[in-house]
């Protein structure tokens, strides 16, 4: 199944991060369910009882490992896996707010979650707040809700505390709403949406993720070539760009992507096509006269081509950096290496 559409997505993700940042919530799709998540920091008493109106009400607050540590905010229970491994810890209130259950006491609670000053000794246990432990690297760890929310916040103001609980379907009581009726709610109450997979391709070809380390000509039996070395920020995998003239994202030129394959490339293996498709990729790309080989280096210790499976996020990062981001990754011909 084909991914989101790159620009789309990123579109999304933009209109999604913005409403965030002006203290507006915002409905986030998954495969089978939808979530309204809204800043922590940014919580409001309208806002809360908005969110627990159209939800299963269960609030619960996306946070980062070190703001867990620094609340001291413990695990729920000690390997748990339920849930497709979600972090709860041990629910909370802020002192002060009464029995805590009210929408104005959980907006007080969350915005105190999302506030850098409070102190683990500012928040009672057990409470009506459930603190979920995201993973660090995001929805690129773990594409979740509480990982999703924590992604979008961060991308609206830096920090990284999101509020969220499970849309219910207004057609069928007590049942989570399906992402069309997410949607559909999302268009009732002029509020965005992004998805969690838009996310992801936001992520995995954001401007960043990738890093011009080196640069050299390189005389090759295809022509004269740029060779420029990139560091992917993600995994630590290093790859390499075969450049001829200047892309930009208004003419590309020949864009060609090739996956590392030991065997084929290096040792010229007959047991696949991957160094002909290579040679054939860099002698187009020369007689184009423009454009460029993108050859993802893998990482990985097997040698077969079959197990070569490098993400298209990388080549969507370095094709941005090369032709401004406004040029799709789409526009990168991949061949069979």
């Amino acid at each position: 199944m084909a991914g989101p559409d790159p620009l789309r997505a990123r579109e999304r993700v933009g209109r999604a991060a913005q409403a965030l940042a002006d203290g507006e919530p915002v409905v986030v799709t998954a495969e089978t369910g939808a979530h309204l998540v809204l800043a922590a920091r940014r919580a409001t008493t309208p806002w809360m009882a908005f969110l627990v109106r159209h939800t299963a009400g269960l609030v619960c607050v996306a946070l980062d490992g070190s703001t867990c540590d620094r609340l001291r905010l413990v695990p729920m229970a000690v390997g748990f896996t339920a849930h497709r491994s979600t972090a709860y810890c041990v629910s909370v209130d802020l002192h002060g707010t009464g029995t805590g259950i009210s929408a104005s006491a959980r907006a007080r609670t969350v915005a105190a979650l999302g506030d850098p000053a409070t102190k683990g000794a500012d928040l009672c246990r057990p409470g009506h707040v459930i603190p979920i432990r995201t993973r660090e690297r995001g929805v690129l760890d773990r594409a979740e809700p509480a990982e999703a929310a924590s992604d979008l916040v961060r991308l609206a103001d830096g920090s990284s505390a999101a509020a969220l609980s499970e849309l219910l379907s207004s057609a069928r009581p007590g049942e989570v709403a399906t992402p069309h009726e997410a949607t559909a709610f999302a268009d009732q109450h002029d509020l965005s949406v992004v998805a969690i997979v838009d996310l992801m391709a936001y992520r995995a070809a954001a401007p960043g993720r990738v890093r011009r380390v080196t640069h050299t000509a390189l005389p090759t039996s295809h022509g004269p070539f740029t060779a420029v070395g990139y560091l992917d920020t993600l995994d630590g995998a290093e790859h390499i760009v075969l450049l001829i003239g200047s892309p930009d994202e208004h003419d590309p030129g020949l864009l060609r992507l090739h996956r590392e394959c030991v065997l084929g490339d290096v040792l010229g293996s007959q047991a696949c096509e991957c160094r002909a498709a290579l040679a054939a990729d860099l002698d187009a790309v020369a007689a184009a006269g423009r454009g460029a080989v993108v050859y993802l280096r893998t990482g990985s210790r097997e040698l077969s081509c079959a197990s070569s499976a490098a993400p298209h996020g990388a080549a969507g990062a370095i094709v941005a950096d090369l032709c401004g981001a406004a040029t799709s990754p789409s526009s990168v011909q991949a061949d069979a290496g």
